[in-house]
This record gives structure tokens, sequence and C-alpha cells, in this order.
């Protein structure tokens, strides 16, 4: 059997278990959310009035941490990219988006606690979300309240801003494509 049908034999094996793995997973979602700083203390990265985004990427078919309840819903994030103390904003990837419904307003929400408290929560009118499930969309336009926090209570670090603006987009997973790409070069190279 000659070297050019191994590797051609390969790279069908390399595609078709490529294609497998991208087919029966989801695209992460981002909501990049967009705002201004309504309150700063404790730090002079940030000013009352400045601009900020804080971007949220997550699986839009993560499992729920609470399947019994119609009302309630935990899902873990991928990574929450929120503005900081300084100019480096915090990666976070360890953290849940809570989705609630309620007879006053549904609500979506993400935080982070630990030495630093972070929260970003957005409130809607009442059946506004339809489930529990984690929405693939929000209308920023409805929302009630929108807002971005951020707190050190030792350091007097704070941070509080208004939500003004959101981007959706699905964000592609380049392991694959990557691997599909070196493949075939290496393939093309090997023939010649």
């Amino acid at each position: 059997m000659s070297a050019k049908v191994v590797l051609v034999g390969l790279f069908a094996v390399v595609t078709s278990i490529v294609g497998e793995a991208r087919a029966g997973s989801a695209v992460p979602i981002e909501f990049q959310f967009g705002g201004v700083f309504t309150s700063v203390s404790g730090t002079q990265a940030h000013q009352v009035g400045e601009s900020f985004t804080t971007t949220v990427r997550f699986d839009p078919f993560a499992s729920d941490a609470f399947p019994s309840s119609p009302n309630l819903g935990q899902y873990a994030f991928l990574l929450w990219n929120a503005p900081s103390f300084n100019a480096n904003p915090f990666n976070f990837t360890l953290g849940t988006i809570r989705t609630a419904l309620g007879s006053n307003n549904d609500t979506w929400r993400t935080d982070f606690s630990g030495d630093y408290g972070y929260a970003l929560r957005l409130q809607f009118p009442p059946g506004t979300l339809g489930s529990d499930a984690l929405p693939s969309t929000l209308n920023l336009s409805i929302a009630t309240v929108a807002v971005f926090e951020a707190d050190r209570v030792s350091t007097g670090f704070q941070l509080r801003g208004n939500i003004t603006s959101l981007v959706i987009r699905e964000v592609p997973e380049p392991t694959g494509l990557s691997i599909l790409a070196l493949m075939s070069a290496w393939l093309v190279r090997r023939v010649r």
C-alpha cells in the first residue's frame, strides 16, 4: 500500500471525527454588553461617565443545575470578561448564569463571589423569558433593570454602571477547523 493511500485514508478518518464532533456540539454564544459607569471608587483606572464592555460566553445547551424547578435555572458559563480595578479586565472561568421567573419580573443574572464581588443583572417584565431555560438572545430594549456591579469591600474598590447595549454573536470553536487545516497542509506537502 502506498504512502499516499495511507495518508488520504488518515485524512478521511480525521475529517469524519472532527465533523462528527462539531455536529454534536453547540457553538458557544457571547453576550457583549456595553455600558457607562455611574459610580467609581477605589481605582484610578476608571471614571464616572466612561464606557465599558463586559462579555459573557456560554454554551446554549448547558445543563440546568436545578432541572426540577420550573422557575429557576442555573447554568455554567464558559468565560466572563469584566472590568477590574486596573486597566486589565478580569476573566472568570468558573461561575453561573441564573434565570428566574417571577410574578414581578424575569431575571437573567451572572455573578462571582470571592475576594471580589461581581454581578451583571438584567430584569424584564414577567413572562419575557418564557421559561427558566438559558436564552440565546435577550431584548435589552424592554429590560427594566440592566446593571453591572463590582466591588472589593476591604479596599474600597467599587464600580457601578448601567448596561446600554448588547451585541450577540456565535463563537466558532477553532480547534477542529485548525486541526483540519493543518492536516490538509501536511497532506498536500507529503503528496507532492
